[in-house]
Order: C-alpha cells, then sequence, then structure tokens
C-alpha cells in the first residue's frame, strides 16, 4: 500500500466520523486554498531553496547550509504532530530514510511546531530524522505555502481540542501546505510536491527515486572530470 493509498483510507473514515456542517468546513478551505493556488505559485522544481537556520528538537540551531555541505537535502513540511496524516506521513519518511541516507542525503521535516513539542512528537513515533520548528512560519512564507485559516476552521480545531497558537514556535492559526522538496548541493530544487488537499503528501519512493538521480548526476560528473 502506498502512503497516499493509507491517506485516502484514512481521510474516509475520518469524514465518515464527522457531523455533515464539519465536513463543509474542511470542503470550503480546501476550495479556498485551491482558489489560491498557493501549490502553482509556490517554489518550483529549479529555483534556490531559501536558506534556513532553525532549532531542532534538542533546541540545536541547524542551517541548510551545513545540511547542503553533506549532500543532497529533503525537506517535508508537515502541518503538526496532533494531525493523523502527517503521523503516517513522518512514519513513511522514516521508513524511507535508510534508502536516502544510502544516496548521501538528509532528510528534515518541518513545522511550526515548538521544539519541545517535536521532541516529544519525535521520541513517540520513533524517528530517527530531524523535526524542526519553522519559528514564524518565515521558511513556509519564503517556499509559498503559508496559509492562515479562516475563522470556520479555527472554531472546528477548537472543537476538536487543538490549539494551534500554543503548540506553535510565534505563529498563531496558521499552517504550511504539506510540501516537500528535494534540494540539491547547488540549492535548487530538483524535485517539489505540494498540494493545496492537505490528505495528499508525496510518495516517499518518489522523493527516493529523485535523491537518488542526483546521486547517479553527481557520480557521472566525477567520472566525467576524472
Amino acid at each position: 500500500m502506498t502512503l497516499n493509498e493509507e491517506l485516502a483510507g484514512l481521510c474516509a473514515r475520518l469524514r465518515a466520523a464527522l457531523p455533515g456542517e464539519d465536513v463543509r468546513v474542511l470542503d470550503d478551505t480546501l476550495e479556498q486554498l485551491r482558489m489560491l493556488q498557493l501549490a502553482e505559485q509556490g517554489l518550483q522544481a529549479g529555483e534556490p531553496f531559501p536558506d534556513f537556520a532553525l532549532p531542532d528538537n534538542e533546541g540545536r540551531t541547524v542551517t541548510s547550509g551545513e545540511l547542503l555541505d553533506r549532500g543532497p537535502l529533503v525537506v517535508a513540511f508537515y502541518r503538526g504532530a496532533w494531525c493523523p496524516y502527517c503521523d503516517a506521513m513522518l512514519r513513511a519518511f522514516e521508513v524511507a530514510r535508510p534508502a536516502i541516507e544510502a544516496a548521501g542525503a538528509s532528510l528534515v521535516a518541518v513545522s511550526a511546531d515548538r521544539p519541545e513539542e517535536q521532541a516529544r512528537a519525535k521520541a513517540e513515533k520513533g524517528l530517527g530524522f530531524p523535526l524542526l520548528a519553522d519559528v514564524g512560519g518565515n521558511l513556509a512564507k519564503l517556499c509559498g505555502v503559508h496559509f492562515e485559516l479562516n475563522d470556520a476552521h479555527v472554531a472546528f480545531y477548537r472543537r476538536l481540542g487543538i490549539d494551534l497558537p500554543a503548540c506553535h514556535a510565534e505563529t498563531g492559526w496558521e499552517l504550511p501546505l504539506p510540501a516537500t522538496y528535494v534540494v540539491g548541493q547547488d540549492g535548487n530544487v530538483a524535485y517539489v510536491f505540494v498540494d493545496a488537499d492537505w490528505t495528499k503528501r508525496a510518495e516517499p519512493e518518489d522523493v527516493v527515486v529523485a535523491v537518488q538521480g542526483l546521486a547517479q548526476a553527481a557520480d557521472a560528473g566525477s567520472s566525467g572530470g576524472a
């Protein structure tokens, strides 16, 4: 089963348990996000990925420069540890992590959650890759995947007991689209997945293929210059 097949089944079960009013709230938010065309207007393949310096789940500052010095970089945005779709995505990327690292790449996941929230999530999910706190949502904004929730969606989350401002590092009722980028050592985006529908995510297998492609290109370049 692919990740998106798993997510589709999860979405069907969760929506079936909601009253019609809440389903309409989610559908309205999705329609608004599609109209904003964030996925179409955000960071694209071939463009430079923004430089960043973000605290990880241990409170250490991690920079894009130090990660790219080691090899290609995979950056996966997720909404938060409270999100069941993100939980499935993070666990799927943990399964794919050995193949990503074998190709010489680093993997990080980014959300607006505070570092202490991320530390708890990493331990609970048994993740072997860093979780980075996008303080103020600045990296998501630079990538063009940041948005503010409408009032109806905020009320929906409040009914579920989800308090985003309490979890977030200097952001309020704001989230990133679940975007995933593979960045080459030249700093340019080689692969991108962004969808307005937060129930859909990049397939880890596709990310592995993209990373392996960069590794093969680097090997070919080295051989050609020998």
